[in-house]
């Protein structure tokens, strides 16, 4: 490709200056010494074609580095290789000369942590950073290879943090239904009317992870002795002060706070099914924990009397978030 000089004048210093193209690579000399800034005009035609940086380099003393200029790229892929014992992270900076910790997504099993201690292909998002290093944030031995190839392309969603257990969804639609179940143990005898019927009721894993919930689709009581008593289940966000099996129900107020939801077997509900007899009341009441877990007790507003310990079984059925 033939060179071309335009001369002129830099309109700061007024001092003269020439700009040569040539082989694709623009340069501009105002001081007599060649700037070569072809990369600025790859970074230029990233924006419409993608466009890739490489870096590489090791690791083998504490803080040190491998960097990348990442100004125009969206996605950088790191490999680390080598026998090495120490911490490795990596960071991004937005040219303020502070640098924050990026997370990385493992490759092979897409789990997103902030450091890791073994090889591997991890990526990461760096849309919007100036400049992106691997570091060397705790060093025992050895010697890390690190390469970085650095991408104008977008090569998915990164997550700022790990999924939380449990979770192995994105984008999901719709929920899970799931169905807890617990069998108080309740007295031999009679009860009178407004007792508690059983201690307290833990339905674990109602939420998926902690501070979620969903829905409280229905609830199945089960009466083994047929009593057909009218029963409510009191069910709470957090763990609370249940009272003992055959005493008045009498919650405090600071209990009550934590109340989401009172299902009554009432009005019909009762099925009969020979001896036992079933109950089955649709509730689709929003439910939030503040752990994983429902809990509650049943109470009685009839005179229910039990012929064994396990005659009373609780199934609540759920729509988790």
């Amino acid at each position: 490709m033939e060179a071309r000089l335009i001369a002129g004048r830099d309109e700061t210093t007024d001092e003269p200056s020439v700009l040569e193209v040539s082989d694709g690579c623009l340069k501009v000399d105002t001081t007599g010494t060649a700037t070569d800034v072809s990369d600025r005009i790859n970074r230029l035609l990233g924006k419409i074609t993608n466009y890739d940086v490489l870096a590489s380099g090791t690791l083998g003393t504490l803080n040190a580095t491998v960097e990348l200029v990442a100004a125009g790229l969206g996605t950088a892929g790191v490999g680390i290789t080598g026998t090495w014992v120490g911490v490795i992270a990596i960071q991004g900076s937005v040219g303020d000369g502070v640098w924050h910790y990026l997370p990385m997504v493992d490759a092979l099993t897409g789990e997103a942590r902030i450091t890791t201690t073994v090889n591997g292909v991890y990526q990461i998002g760096i849309a919007g950073f100036e400049a992106v290093r691997v570091l060397m944030f705790a060093y025992t031995s050895g010697t890390a290879t690190i390469t970085i190839e650095g991408t104008s392309a977008t090569a998915g969603v990164f997550l700022s943090k790990s999924i939380p257990t449990g979770i192995n969804n994105i984008g999901k639609v719709g929920s899970d239904g799931i169905s807890v179940s617990q069998t108080p143990t309740v007295t031999v005898g009679a009860y009178a009317a407004n007792d508690a019927v059983g201690g307290l009721l833990t339905f674990a894993g109602a939420a998926r992870y902690a501070g979620y919930g969903g829905v409280i689709r229905d609830v199945i009581i089960l009466d083994d002795a047929g009593q057909d008593a009218e029963l409510e289940l009191w069910l709470f966000s957090q763990t609370f002060t249940a009272m003992a099996d055959n005493a008045p129900w009498a919650p405090s107020e600071v209990d009550l706070r934590k109340l989401v939801a009172i299902i009554s077997t009432g009005d019909g509900a009762w099925f009969a099914a020979g001896t036992p007899s079933a109950a089955r009341i649709e509730v689709s009441q929003r439910y939030d924990c503040v752990g994983t877990s429902l809990f509650g007790q049943l109470v009685t507003r009839g005179t229910p009397t039990f012929a064994a310990t396990d005659d009373v079984t609780v199934v609540i059925g759920l729509l988790q978030d």
